[in-house]
């Protein structure tokens, strides 16, 4: 068993803890909080904290941030060079609300030829790849059927591959049938127009849109409520429940990390994987920062997951 992740468009998160925020009033910082981060990065985190062995393909700007991030922790990767510095993700912490206001830079432009060096790269480790991880913004430059590309290298080696992506990345990838995809409810809305709700109504144009590209799982993620998993057979539903939430950047990619960890393990049922994956979301909202879920918080966590099935079709 062994994963691949991509980070096409890495990034510094600096998280910045006040009490509330008062546009246009100073503020007094508790606490500053920095992190090489990413999408991929995030999940080969996680899943490295889950003991799963993982092969991170990741951009590497000239800064060397990506370079001394991985060899810190000891991670596999298949560090690409490129010009120019990581970009600068603010994440504004309101500890009294648990409320997130986020500003991230776009990243350094990049010749179209760098995608295809990624895709190279992925392509090199498929043969040894169970499940590949592809997800987050791709920087200026970079096509949008990037994460479509990178699917039909995958579906060449019958690797089932993870999308947690939006806008034409996502509708695009949809087009190689991902095993998964995972927008939240603000990505959903901005890719399908429909407003994401715990609902059949809901569930059922959700199943439409998974059978037309052959894709097996669809999960939406809520927020304060809840998180929803749908196959063609049934709807899923986690309702939300008391987490000390002490950073909620992570808790998106760590969700990735769980279904992720449940696929490779054959795990097939819809609450078997949503049960996994949103146990590993609370573990991550339980830590300050942009910190990943670990072993330990997951197991802690699961017993505490309720999943129900919300209808079938």
């Amino acid at each position: 068993m062994h994963f691949t992740t991509v980070t096409a468009n890495p990034c510094v998160d600096r998280t910045i803890q006040v009490d509330s925020v008062n546009l246009g009033h100073s503020h007094r910082i508790q606490k500053t909080i920095c992190d090489f981060s990413g999408k991929g990065i995030n999940v080969s985190l996680a899943l490295t904290q889950l003991g799963m062995p993982v092969k991170s393909v990741c951009l590497s700007h000239s800064d060397g941030e990506a370079a001394d991030f991985f060899k810190q922790r000891e991670m596999d990767a298949e560090l690409i060079p490129v010009p120019g510095n990581v970009r600068i993700n603010i994440k504004l912490f309101e500890t009294s609300t648990g409320c997130m206001t986020e500003f991230n830079e776009k990243g350094t432009p990049l010749h179209p030829e760098t995608a295809v060096d990624v895709i190279r790269a992925v392509k090199n480790v498929l043969p040894t790849t169970s499940v590949l991880i592809l997800g987050g913004s791709v920087p200026p430059g970079f096509p949008d059927d990037f994460y479509y590309e990178l699917g039909k290298s995958a579906q060449e080696y019958d690797v089932p591959f993870i999308l947690d992506a939006s806008g034409p990345l996502l509708l695009n990838g949809m087009e190689a049938a991902p095993v998964l995809i995972k927008p939240n409810e603000e990505e959903y809305y901005a890719t399908f127009g429909v407003h994401p709700s715990v609902t059949q109504e809901f569930c059922a144009s959700y199943r439409q849109i998974l059978m037309e590209h052959n894709i097996a799982y669809g999960a939406v993620s809520l927020g304060e409520k809840g998180a929803l998993l749908v196959t063609p057979e049934a709807a899923w539903y986690s309702e939300p429940v008391s987490v000390d939430v002490k950073g909620v950047q992570g808790a998106g990619d760590s969700m990735v990390s769980g279904f992720a960890y449940a696929i490779a393990k054959q795990h097939t049922r819809g609450d078997q994987l949503l049960k996994m994956a949103v146990s590993c979301a609370h573990a991550s909202l339980e830590l300050p920062g942009t910190q990943m879920c670990t072993m330990s918080g997951v197991e802690k966590r699961f017993p505490l997951t309720p999943v129900k099935q919300l209808c079938t079709f």
